[in-house]
């Protein structure tokens, strides 16, 4: 077959290849043969197990098969033994030719809705107790990592919830992998599954409602539709307001806050992160206060008032650093290198861009990454480093485009205001040279790089 038509028909794996060699014995004829030969040599046990393991999309852990499935450990090792089922790092998984194979065994034995339900109800389990950790900061790291495993997992589960009916379970779902798809970078598709969620289960509680419209009002926001996400922001906030949580209505007014800043109404954005301030002290939450206190600093960084923005970031920086708040720590490392870059401290600067992206780029928040490779081009450019920092810019654009992020008021300022200069002091062929450079570099080598000369 030429490549075209081979490729047009490898969607289905199996039926691909139906001939085969004529003097092999059958088995050994087709592939489909193959995997259904070595499938009708295990004993019953063995193939209720490997029928039951297609519901996973992609690799898995003992306990989850072991829930899920009724997995016990001696009839999945014998299936890793008969190379049906692969072991890696502490995993599990079949090959995509095999699992399709095992999804037909699935789909005939009557059990894939019972087995599919199983698999959504665990990892809304997982995903619900991650939401937990995000949500107070507590690990976030490991959380993030463990979430970035089974992200393939929890898409099947978001189809297994819509496919079965199980909307309120599909809200629950998205709502709980909110923070995940926030922290990541995943924007366009965390906003696009809590929005059908949220269209799929309009009776929802106000709280869970509350929850999904707030992140969807964040990613709605972080990719530049100011005025979808107000709306968002403003339908969470009165969902909280519906059942007395004011720690909600701290953080949708928190959100609107936000919102005006990056709009440019300063005096709005500064009244709302005032008043969410107020309620956080009512609550007696620490954490809370100091988060508006970093938004009120970025509205005051974004109004070119380096002073006040510096002194109100340092002291929820020493919070943050305190109470082991890892993203917000990174965060507003990086928000307060931006209003020390605004007073002219590059070399301060640089050491906390620096820092931050070392963060950043292990725990793998893209958009703080986004923040810091610009706040570093402006460094360089200043050092007149002119190809490290026209590299970074490329690198900025692909990490733009591939996040859908609209950077912040006072970053894009310095992006643009550091593109110009490189572009007037470089020659322009040079600047497109290197720009491309970085912007076709991969973001760990980028980092990589930039972080090879720091002690």
């Amino acid at each position: 077959m030429p490549p075209a038509a081979l490729l047009a028909r490898l969607e289905q794996r199996l039926p691909v290849l139906t001939g085969g060699v004529r003097d092999l014995p059958s088995r050994q004829r087709t592939l489909r043969d193959t995997i259904a030969w070595s499938h009708e040599l295990l004993d019953e046990c063995e193939q209720t197990l490997f029928t039951r393991l297609a519901v996973f999309p992609a690799s898995f852990t003992l306990e989850a098969a072991e829930t899920i499935c009724a997995a016990d450990l001696d009839t999945l090792s014998s299936l890793v033994d008969a190379s049906l089922v692969r072991q890696a790092e502490g995993r599990f998984g079949m090959l995509e030719t095999v699992r399709e194979y095992a999804g037909g065994c699935l789909q005939a034995s009557g059990e894939r809705d019972q087995i599919r339900r199983r698999h959504l109800i665990f990892f809304l389990a997982l995903a619900e107790e991650a939401k937990n950790e995000l949500e107070a900061e507590r690990r976030s790291s490991t959380w993030l990592e463990r979430l970035e495993l089974e992200h393939d997992n929890c898409r099947a589960g978001l189809d297994s919830a819509r496919e079965l009916g199980e909307r309120r379970l599909e809200l629950r779902l998205a709502s709980a992998l909110s923070h995940f798809w926030d922290h990541r970078g995943h924007f366009e598709e965390g906003r696009k599954r809590i929005t059908d969620a949220l269209a799929r289960d309009s009776d929802a509680p106000a709280d869970l409602r509350g929850h999904a419209l707030t992140y969807s009002a964040w990613m709605t926001l972080r990719e530049g539709d100011f005025k979808t996400s107000r709306a968002l922001a403003e339908e969470a906030a009165a969902a909280y307001e519906a059942t007395g949580d004011m720690r909600g209505v701290a953080k949708s007014l928190n959100l609107l806050g936000v919102l005006s800043t990056q709009e440019g109404d300063f005096e709005e954005a500064k009244a709302l992160l005032k008043k969410s301030q107020s309620i956080y002290e009512r609550l007696g939450d620490d954490f809370g206060i100091h988060v508006s206190m970093d938004e009120l600093a970025r509205t005051a960084l974004d109004q070119g008032d380096f002073d006040g923005a510096r002194r109100q970031f340092e002291a929820a920086l020493a919070h943050f650093r305190t109470n082991e708040h890892e993203r917000r720590t990174a965060n507003t490392l990086s928000d307060l290198a931006f209003a020390v870059l605004g007073q002219a401290g590059y070399g301060e600067a640089r050491v906390m861009f620096e820092e931050s992206l070392r963060w950043c780029s292990e725990f793998g928040w893209m958009s703080t990454v986004a923040f810091d490779l610009v706040g570093l081009a402006a460094v360089f450019t200043e050092a007149n480093d002119l190809e490290r920092a026209a590299r970074l810019l490329g690198q900025v654009e692909r990490l733009v485009e591939e996040i859908h992020l609209q950077l912040g008021q006072y970053a894009r300022v310095i992006r643009e205001r550091t593109q110009g200069e490189l572009q007037s002091r470089l020659d322009p062929a040079r600047f497109a040279t290197c720009f491309e450079e970085g912007r076709s570099t991969t973001l760990k080598d980028i980092v990589s790089l930039e972080l090879s000369d720091v002690d």
